[in-house]
């Protein structure tokens, strides 16, 4: 029988965050759905982020201050998500914020669907201000969102929602990985279960100079991690591991040829 009402970890990494973790936890804090705990690594920031967040007086926050910086979030997203409670977690990246009825919704169809391990939705795309930008839009229905992942990513990692004991099954987010370790953890997730978006909104995802995005090339770690991952995939879903590694080669240079465009373009 699935627990109505289980213990959701949000999870937020940060590192010299200080100019937007206060707010992503505020919005974290401010669920609809009360069964929460807030558990934040701070990845050995150098400005005043530990002290913002450590300052928040609630029992249900947790801050975990790293000594030194990893330089890349998957480390102390594993470090969140080992030190939380809940049977489900939900990331948010510290410069993100969750709409209230983010964790109600998915909770809801966790509770509806026990074969779905990974659940995502949709966003608004936010200025450093607040301002919105316009929306965020990624597939919906479990058919389409295989479809796109088979070649992209097509989650929005401050949306996403997944059962803690199908993240310890697959091996975690892969600290190999820069820039795809969020997308390897999908395609290990989708090898094991169900993965979905909800048609809601439900997060607001900032756009911002310091940020780090896929337009930038991806290492050799970055492309095992995912070449792994796809293969664990097919694997896991009796699928066709020779189309697997087809694909892994056409994502390669498909990624490559449009990050080379967006540095023309720049």
């Amino acid at each position: 029988m699935v627990d109505p009402s289980p213990l959701v970890s949000i999870i937020i990494p940060t590192c010299d965050g200080q100019a937007f973790v206060r707010e992503t936890i505020d919005s974290a804090l401010s669920q609809t759905y009360e069964h929460i705990e807030v558990i934040v690594v701070d990845d050995g920031s150098r400005d005043e982020t530990a002290a913002i967040a450590s300052a928040i007086d609630d029992p249900r926050l947790k801050v975990i201050r790293l000594q030194s910086t990893s330089g890349h979030a998957a480390r102390p997203r594993n470090i969140a998500t080992a030190a939380s409670s809940g049977s489900l977690v939900a990331p948010l990246d510290h410069d993100d914020l969750a709409h209230p009825e983010r964790v109600a919704r998915q909770v809801e169809r966790f509770a509806r669907d026990p074969r779905l391990v990974l659940l995502g939705g949709q966003a608004i795309r936010i200025d450093v201000d607040g301002h919105e930008l316009g929306p965020w839009t990624v597939p919906t229905g479990e058919k389409d969102v295989m479809s796109a992942l088979r070649w992209r990513c097509p989650f929005i990692h401050s949306t996403t929602m997944f059962k803690r004991d199908a993240f310890d099954a697959v091996g975690g987010y892969d600290e190999r990985a820069v820039l795809a370790q969020d997308h390897a953890l999908w395609l290990r997730l989708a090898g094991i279960g169900r993965v979905d978006n909800l048609t809601d909104v439900l997060c607001s995802y900032r756009i911002h100079s310091t940020q780090i995005t896929q337009s930038k090339l991806m290492n050799g770690d970055d492309k095992a991690a995912i070449s792994e991952a796809r293969l664990a995939m097919a694997t896991g879903r009796g699928e066709s591991v020779q189309m697997a590694t087809l694909r892994q080669r056409v994502w390669v240079w498909r990624h490559a040829f449009r990050a080379f465009r967006r540095v023309l373009r720049s």
